[in-house]
């Protein structure tokens, strides 16, 4: 998993190993597009902000642009991105339980 800050701690806190990317507008690397750029992605996961910053929204718009442009799956919403989370947790543990 590629992950910026927020899910990168939130991921680690599950578990799950993630690699920390930057957000595109602080201009430190690697950042977000550096990675969608090379289009390693097969789902991307993008909970917006309750405060936006012009930053933010211009880097949810390249999110959702590459996304579509590129036929990747996009989750925006909050709660159907835990029950996904959730789902993985799941598998992950059968998996590790040899089933």
């Amino acid at each position: 998993f590629y992950a910026t800050e927020n899910t990168h701690q939130f991921l680690k806190k599950k578990k799950i190993e993630s690699i920390l990317l930057h957000k595109m507008y602080s201009g430190k690397n690697p950042n977000l597009e550096d990675i969608l750029k090379q289009n390693l992605f097969d789902l991307i996961i993008d909970i917006p902000y309750s405060k936006q910053t012009a930053g933010s929204e211009k880097d949810e718009e390249v999110i959702r642009e590459w996304a579509v442009k590129n036929d990747i799956p996009l989750f925006t919403d909050f709660r159907t991105t835990e029950n996904l989370v959730k789902k993985l947790e799941k598998r992950m543990v059968v998996q590790k339980k040899g089933r």
